[in-house]
């Protein structure tokens, strides 16, 4: 046998995923933290965006919301070949079709704008292979390959995918996960077959199907960033209203200028959170650069102008 093998039977058993299907609600994800995996298609094929939202307290599941895109044009076309119900998937509602026979990636960079104003997107993972073309278009959203919205070149070897894909396997075997049912997402995870070398790694991969696996290894790849961050939990507090109830809340926990810049920008969305990172540190969520400026502060938030005046002094207190 050759250096590595492959084992064509179902990587996760069929019954297994079927027990995780459990739904997702999308409204109560609005403002919590989450790490992305986006699998761009080279032309014409699927492409997979996978946001992966830790659990809020031990024995919770990590919940996943999934975005897919096909061009509108060959949809059709990939039906009859395929004998794959896209246009019903479409129909649905679980796939986003994007304009012209090519992927259109400046579509789909506005739904991932969308996400960030939704969601605390705090890792975006991205395959590492031709990603210069699309660094610049991640970059212009607002991430960074360095600190907060943090861009995360991800390789598609047994060393980087290995870990996070045992991670998502014993998820799913110990009914971890929610993955909301998504039919899309299911068929692609019955499409893959392992690939393992004589170490014992494994990696997602296609085995001798042409099927799309696209989802699972933007999957994947998010698991791999939320392992690394160890499943960082969030506990919702009350909005914050006034000037006097912001001030409070840094107090009372103490948190820097910088965790407190995301309280107002919070403010604005009405679902501000706290997080408990491992050591137990009491932060606010910092979401890079959203620094509202006291007159949206004011008029987003219902401020009066003595309130907001009042924040604007407290602020400028700080420098």
């Amino acid at each position: 046998m050759g250096m590595d093998e492959r084992e064509q039977h179902e990587w996760l058993p069929a019954q297994r995923w079927a027990a995780c299907g459990t739904s997702v609600d999308i409204e109560a994800l609005a403002g919590r933290i989450c790490y992305g995996g986006l699998d761009l298609s080279s032309n014409m094929d699927l492409t997979a965006w996978v946001l992966i939202f830790p659990p809020f307290e031990e024995g919770g599941r990590y919940e996943v919301l999934c975005r897919f895109f096909l061009p509108a044009d060959n949809m059709m076309d990939r039906v009859r070949k395929d004998k794959i119900p896209y246009d019903l998937w479409v129909r649905q509602g679980f796939i986003t079709l994007t304009p012209g026979d090519v992927v259109n990636y400046s579509f789909i960079f506005d739904q991932i704008r969308r996400d960030m104003t939704a969601y605390h997107v705090a890792e975006l993972a991205f395959d590492r292979w031709g990603s210069q073309k699309i660094v610049t278009d991640l970059e212009q959203l607002g991430f960074r390959f360095e600190g907060h919205n943090r861009l995360v070149q991800f390789g598609q070897g047994f060393a980087s995918m290995s870990a996070p894909s045992k991670e998502l396997e014993r998820m799913v075997l110990a009914g971890e996960l929610a993955h909301g049912n998504n039919p899309v997402l299911s068929w692609m995870v019955s499409n893959v077959a392992i690939q393992r070398d004589q170490a014992g790694n494994i990696k997602a991969d296609r085995g001798k199907s042409r099927e799309c696996i696209d989802g699972v290894i933007a999957m994947i790849m998010a698991v791999g960033r939320a392992m690394l961050k160890g499943g960082v939990k969030e506990t919702p507090v009350e909005p914050l209203t006034t000037a006097r109830e912001f001030v409070t809340a840094y107090l009372k926990t103490r948190v820097s200028f910088k965790a407190a810049e995301t309280m107002m920008f919070y403010m604005k969305n009405r679902r501000p959170f706290l997080q408990i990172n491992q050591n137990a540190k009491v932060c606010v969520g910092y979401d890079g650069g959203l620094l509202l400026k006291i007159d949206q502060v004011r008029e987003e938030s219902h401020l009066t102008a003595e309130e907001a005046l009042t924040l604007a002094d407290w602020i400028k207190q700080i420098f």
